[in-house]
């Protein structure tokens, strides 16, 4: 019966039964609950659309806000679920014959009762890709309406380009055959997948400094000379290494990835425009070994244009 109701439906069945500690205690969620469906998978026993609507089943519930504020909450479990749902998307742009390299360790992890690898599986899946569309939020990057622009912006990853012929059957491929289980409910016409219907996940924000070291003293995470900037997991030792002809000079970046393998770049500069949020996509671009990528539809030059002299 869970697997008939959407997210929403789910929360209202919660909310109106008055879901406590113990109700969830006797729902129960165990590491087991996602190791047998992923075994069976893995082993060729389970086709992927049952393993997709077992995940779904039990995300449903265990999302919940209900499920997450009380004491009977695994977080651990939570965080799988999440990584599960990520790769699992019917639509996702992956590889049928790469789930299982993403898949074993998560199932190691939960059969050794650790916590999901949720960085080192991202960052593969990441690098698989090969090709990046992103779409901007909460930032108006046009300089033509005059409007402040935000000093930070979340960049979402689409699951294909957002420009479509009018011909073409959307972003349709070979995981999405799993009909109803998709955010759109199988419907992949040009028309109906326009902004936020194309988004997978967020995996990329950008800010500028100033806004950055407000955020994190306000949250009491950085002292007042900003140290937390210089912090070791930042990024662009690597990225100025491997591509010494990036324009860091020009925007002084720091590029963090937090626990899950998420990316912040913080840009010094006075505001954000098109230009310096192409920076940050190509910046994550290139630390993921991608070979195109674009913003709102346009591309970004990722690599040093090769002009012969005429």
């Amino acid at each position: 019966m869970v697997e008939k109701f959407d997210l929403r439906s789910i929360h209202q069945v919660s909310e109106a039964l008055g879901f406590r500690t113990q109700e969830f205690r006797r729902i129960g969620f165990r590491g087991e609950d996602l190791m047998r469906p992923l075994g069976d998978f893995l082993a060729g026993r389970l086709d992927l659309c049952l393993l997709h609507r077992r995940v779904r089943a039990r995300a449903q519930i265990f999302s919940c806000p209900e499920y997450r504020s009380s004491s009977a909450c695994r977080p651990e479990l939570c965080e799988a679920l999440s990584l599960l749902w990520l790769i699992l998307d019917p639509r996702a742009p992956l590889v049928p014959e790469k789930l299982p390299g993403y898949l074993d360790p998560v199932l190691a992890a939960l059969a050794g009762r650790k916590p999901v690898p949720f960085h080192g599986v991202l960052k593969r899946i990441l690098e698989d890709l090969g090709v990046f569309h992103f779409i901007s939020l909460a930032l108006d990057l046009s300089s033509a309406t005059g409007r402040r622009r935000p000093p930070w912006s979340d960049l979402a990853l689409l699951y294909h380009a957002p420009t479509l012929p009018a011909n073409s059957n959307g972003g349709s491929g070979k995981k999405g055959s799993c009909n109803g289980s998709g955010p759109s409910n199988g419907k992949t016409g040009p028309h109906e997948e326009d902004g936020l219907a194309l988004v997978w996940f967020i995996p990329l924000s950008v800010t500028i400094r100033t806004f950055y070291q407000q955020i994190r003293r306000r949250l009491g995470q950085v002292s007042s000379d900003g140290d937390r900037l210089g912090a070791g997991n930042c990024q662009v030792a690597r990225l100025t290494e491997r591509h010494p002809w990036l324009p860091v000079a020009e925007y002084r970046p720091a590029y963090f990835l937090d626990p899950r393998g998420f990316a912040e770049v913080v840009l010094d500069v006075p505001r954000l425009s098109r230009q310096e949020v192409a920076f940050a996509v190509r910046a994550f671009a290139l630390l993921n070994a991608a070979r195109a990528a674009s913003l709102d539809g346009e591309p970004i030059e990722l690599y040093p244009s090769c002009r012969s002299a005429q």
